[in-house]
């Protein structure tokens, strides 16, 4: 209950005075038992306090809280959001800190299970961060990095039971990475995403899915030392070079030999056949 203390006050009002105050020391506890920050974690009540100020506002009894729900108050609320200062308004914090507290009121039977079909994927993340988690031990700032290159949806979403499905498994997951790439066409990030691919493969060979073959599509891109230095000046470079020896400029050097030879030598270069 200390982070809700440093909360302001009226946040904190809003969350005690709420349905959903009899479920905070839980939904704490279980941010306490992940390692999350003392940071984060009075980050993600400050959140669910704005959540629980939304809900009172629409009158909505906490059975009632659902994956739709979260979506009405992150897609219709935030963007038109004018509720008193100071209040979370930052996107994907909310949505984390929301995410955590459906898991907690289903843990506690306060709210209906999801479906299978309509929320695999969701609950599929889940076990790969209890397993970065429990297993491998990784702090909560790189399982959340590993999820922000959204890896497990571009496996998980196709099945695997033939060698036909398989391929076309493979095939699925190279056009993710040629798309994920072209949002951000950095060396360090296909890097990046290439790691948290391969560790999510991995991490489904040890649930028991045949999924070898999809490492080999997952290539890490070649970085060579000094690749990004030009080679060669270009003929409109060596003109911009050029251009900035203004007659002001040679008069201020004294007509200095370098000046005089960098002159020279950018004329040759420009009248060269060969030059770039």
């Amino acid at each position: 209950m200390k982070s809700i203390i440093t909360l302001h006050a009226t946040p904190n009002a809003w969350l005690t005075n709420s349905v959903l105050a009899p479920h905070l020391g839980a939904f704490i506890a279980h941010l306490q038992q992940g390692r999350y920050a003392a940071k984060t974690t009075r980050g993600y009540v400050a959140g669910i306090a704005h959540f629980a100020y939304w809900i009172t506002q629409s009158k909505l009894p906490v059975e009632a809280l659902d994956e739709h729900t979260v979506k009405q108050f992150l897609n219709d609320h935030l963007p038109r959001c004018d509720c008193p200062t100071p209040v979370m308004r930052t996107h994907r914090d909310l949505r984390a800190a929301l995410g955590h507290l459906l898991r907690i009121l289903r843990q506690q039977g306060v709210i209906a299970e999801t479906s299978a079909h309509s929320d695999y994927i969701a609950e599929e993340l889940y076990r790969y961060d209890q397993y970065m988690f429990k297993t491998r031990g990784l702090s909560a700032g790189t399982r959340r990095l590993r999820f922000a290159y959204r890896t497990a949806p571009a496996i998980v979403q196709v099945p695997q039971s033939s060698h036909r499905v398989r391929g076309s498994r493979a095939c699925r997951r190279s056009s993710f990475h040629r798309e994920r790439l072209q949002l951000v066409g950095t060396t360090s990030y296909a890097t990046a995403l290439a790691s948290a691919l391969r560790a999510y493969c991995r991490y489904r060979i040890t649930c028991g899915d045949s999924v070898h073959g999809l490492l080999g599509v997952i290539a890490s891109p070649a970085h060579w030392g000094l690749a990004t230095l030009p080679h060669a000046l270009k003929l409109g470079e060596i003109k911009s070079l050029l251009d900035s020896f203004t007659p002001r400029c040679h008069s201020q050097n004294g007509g200095s030999p370098l000046c005089a030879a960098s002159w020279t030598w950018g004329c040759a270069a420009a009248k060269s056949p060969n030059s770039n």
